[in-house]
């Protein structure tokens, strides 16, 4: 896993006082994004939330906290 040395973005709303329609459709594509990369690779992550959501340098959202998460058979 790599080091991300920005926020996450649970923190970052909070010291936002307004959230463009832009922003939220912009986190939440790629929110959508990580979670299609981790189930094409047969998990599911279990304890999304913003708190689990970090921010890197650019602004892009990457996908933490994977303590909780399992491997599921894609037969089932």
């Amino acid at each position: 896993m790599e080091y991300v040395p920005g926020d996450n973005l649970a923190s970052w709303m909070d010291e936002v006082e307004f959230m463009s329609e832009a922003a939220c459709r912009f986190y939440a594509a790629e929110t959508i994004l990580a979670l299609i990369d981790l189930h094409a690779m047969g998990f599911i992550h279990r304890d999304l939330k913003s708190d689990n959501l970090l921010l890197d340098a650019g602004g892009h959202l990457k996908l933490a906290d994977s303590g909780t998460a399992i491997r599921v058979d894609p037969e089932t």
